[in-house]
């Protein structure tokens, strides 16, 4: 859309839509990232000016987050993270993608969030982005129980706010029991083995699942995902395919592979629902 440019600054613009005049912010999308590490999730204790322009309170309690320039979405994750939390990711599995999501209503800046649950890395000091607001802010590793008491404070931000109850399912889930499995293979020759091997997906994002627990919390991460938008007619009969067909199916590949890709997973779900 065509815009006009009000005012221009060094990181946000004021501009108005040309056929639809509405003054807002013209910036950057950014990424906003919420790493889990065993019982822990990474949040923002961040000094934030904008926020005391009508409070005395200098500090914000808020999530990870940056710009993203010609990065893509994983790039921009990975410098943030090392940027302000001092995490050198070396294996983690991404839980959960959101994409080109809309900010505010005053602002045409996309967001994208990312979950990710870490396995593996490298701890440094953060070096921030050089300014000196991230001098004066950190980064907090909290428990469940620890998030919800700052939840309780007045120096929240509606990010944190909102992503509190996605990592909150997140701990929820992965607290879940392993179904039993199932009393014989279903997979029975190497001809289906190698049907599914041809949607195993390479990125390194994607940590294999090895054991029967996590493969349903895997599975149970990609259900959700169909059925937020499926008709309430096919709800039913899609629980009773992830029972009876998809969890023997990749139960069975586990056992004969020692291992399932969440690409493999994620074809068994979409061909068995």
């Amino acid at each position: 859309m065509e815009f006009k440019t009000l005012y221009k600054g060094d990181y946000v613009s004021l501009i108005s839509p040309v056929d639809t005049p509405y003054e807002c912010l013209h910036e950057k999308d950014n990424v906003i990232i919420l790493p889990i590490i065993e019982n822990k999730v990474g949040i923002r204790f961040e000094y934030c000016p904008p926020y005391f322009i009508k409070d005395q309170i200098r500090n914000y309690y808020t999530v990870i987050s940056g710009g993203k320039d010609e990065d893509n979405i994983k790039d921009t994750a990975l410098r943030e993270l090392q940027e302000e939390a001092g995490i050198i990711i070396k294996k983690a599995k991404l839980y959960r993608l959101y994409e080109n999501i809309g900010f505010v209503k005053n602002t045409d800046m996309r967001s994208s969030l990312v979950l990710l649950l870490i396995s593996e890395y490298e701890k440094e000091t953060p070096e921030g982005d050089g300014t000196k607001n991230e001098e004066k802010s950190k980064t907090l590793w909290v428990t469940i129980e620890e998030l919800k008491e700052i939840l309780k404070k007045d120096n929240i931000d509606s990010l944190l706010w909102f992503c509190s109850h996605v990592i909150e399912k997140v701990f929820s889930s992965n607290k879940k029991m392993a179904w039993a499995e199932p009393p014989s293979p279903y997979i029975t020759s190497p001809t289906e083995i190698t049907y599914w091997d041809n949607y195993i997906d390479e990125d390194p994002w994607t940590d294999d699942s090895t054991t029967v627990e996590d493969l349903v919390m895997s599975a149970d991460i990609i259900l959700r995902r169909y059925m937020e938008d499926a008709p309430d007619g096919d709800l039913e009969e899609m629980r009773h395919n992830y029972y009876s067909k998809i969890i023997p199916l990749a139960i069975s590949y586990l056992k004969i592979k020692g291992s399932i890709n969440m690409g493999v997973l994620e074809a068994m779900i979409m061909q068995n629902l």
